[in-house]
């Protein structure tokens, strides 16, 4: 068996020849290239973080019509939170304007800003959700053991 002669590249790589230890091989990229190969992936995951931050709010549940609300709150300037319990639909009024929502929320959630679900321009303060639990998830959901 013989090795296969060596083939010279023709690039931009460089060849040595000498006896001494060759440095590292490095192929030289114009500085623009250079830059948007670091950059595209740093703009790229950035992109997909706004993705994902987009979908929290799914956690937290869902918009509701008017209509549909079990329960009424007044937001004024001086509210700073309100109580609510999983699973209810609540309308809020904000002085001549309302919105809905629905707290059909994730387990893990247990307060957020209401202002994160509020329609944009509603509510001009920070208001507080504070969660209790759905009852229809709680203990043994009125199925007794025998």
């Amino acid at each position: 068996m013989h090795a296969e002669p060596q083939r010279p590249f023709s690039g931009h790589y460089c060849i040595y020849t000498s006896t001494r230890e060759p440095p590292m091989l490095t192929r030289r990229l114009p500085t623009m290239k250079r830059r948007v190969s670091i950059l595209a992936p740093l703009v790229l995951s950035v992109g997909a973080m706004a993705a994902c931050a987009t979908k929290y709010t799914d956690l937290l549940g869902q918009p509701a019509p008017l209509d549909a609300a079990q329960r009424t709150i007044v937001i004024t300037p001086e509210t700073k939170y309100v109580n609510i319990e999983g699973g209810q639909i609540v309308r809020f009024n904000v002085g001549d304007q309302s919105f809905a929502w629905n707290f059909f929320v994730a387990r893990t959630i247990h307060a957020f800003d209401l202002n994160e679900v509020a329609p944009p321009g509603m509510l001009n303060h920070r208001v507080r959700v504070y969660l209790t639990p759905d009852p229809r998830y709680i203990g043994d959901g009125g199925h007794r053991h025998r």
